[in-house]
């Protein structure tokens, strides 16, 4: 990221690919106990594990499944689309309420005031990344600068108006109707700070925007193309997506309920069986069983 290593995010968690990863593959943020909010380009496939909030990413901690995964329906890989998705966990990962989201009317008030916003994630970070000139992520060394906690940096956030006149040139359409930041440096996202999150401070609350953004003609940590102003990092507000999250919501609750109505079966130990010895006449018997009786004409050696 450019940043430095910041746990003051405690919703900030990271997110592996199997039960046995020893490094987060992407980040998500954690809005209510079983329901995070990542990026729609992380791994479509439901089993993927989630550690625990603003943890080391080093796979020694406890996790959780994914059993579900809803991806903003306005998604395209190929586009400059609503790059958004909501996981939802097999059972509550941490005890927190449902996080504060920006809506249509403070990201007005971001904009007018150019509020700073902050960017928490588990990616790759410092200078080079061990990548050569020319390469592409994911490099063979890339894995060397995995960040095991959480880093953040600080953008500014910007109207469209304002982005052309930093950029100094015109940019794509689809990008003008995202939340559109700025850094004017090489700090910003990198590989693995996907799903990460966006909150920024109004009145007093803190507030989730939306996923750590992408990026046009940016840095992004030597691997971008950058247009030498350090380009335009844009991300969907999070108000674009509350369908979504009532669904999630819904499933989490039918969850619930069908845990709540599951009879629980109770499974009693085995008994142990115990043994005696019994004597006649100078004879000797073992008995055993879980309630051994001596036969008739014998009695138990004391």
């Amino acid at each position: 990221m450019g940043g430095s290593i910041d746990t003051s995010n405690d919703r900030i968690v990271p997110i592996f690919t199997n039960l046995f990863d020893s490094s987060a593959a992407f980040s998500g943020f954690l809005y209510s106990p079983r329901i995070l909010f990542t990026a729609g380009h992380s791994p479509m496939n439901v089993g993927n594990y989630v550690g625990m909030p603003n943890s080391k990413a080093d796979g020694t901690g406890p996790k959780v499944k994914v059993v579900k995964k809803y991806v903003a329906p306005e998604y395209d890989a190929g586009r400059a689309t609503r790059d958004f998705a909501i996981y939802v966990l097999e059972k509550d990962l941490a005890p927190v309420t449902p996080f504060p989201l920006m809506t249509p009317e403070i990201e007005k008030q971001l904009i007018a005031a150019n509020a700073k916003v902050r960017i928490h994630g588990y990616g790759i970070y410092g200078p080079g990344l061990g990548c050569a000139a020319g390469d592409r992520t994911a490099c063979q060394d890339d894995l060397r600068y995995k960040s095991v906690e959480p880093r953040m940096v600080e953008l500014t956030a910007h109207s469209s108006s304002e982005i052309r006149n930093l950029i100094g040139r015109e940019f794509r359409t689809e990008i003008k109707d995202h939340f559109l930041m700025f850094s004017g440096s090489t700090s910003g996202p990198c590989p693995g700070d996907s799903g990460g999150s966006i909150t920024a401070t109004h009145n007093g609350i803190n507030y989730y925007v939306g996923p750590t953004p992408n990026g046009d003609n940016v840095y992004a940590c030597g691997h971008g193309r950058s247009d030498g102003t350090r380009g335009i990092h844009y991300s969907s507000q999070i108000y674009y997506h509350l369908n979504l999250l009532s669904e999630a919501e819904e499933f989490v609750k039918q969850a619930k309920a069908t845990e709540l109505t599951t009879p629980v079966v109770v499974i009693q130990p085995e008994p142990k069986k115990k043994s005696i010895i019994c004597v006649k006449n100078g004879k000797t018997r073992k008995v055993s069983g879980i309630a051994p009786t001596c036969p008739t004409g014998f009695k138990k050696k004391k």
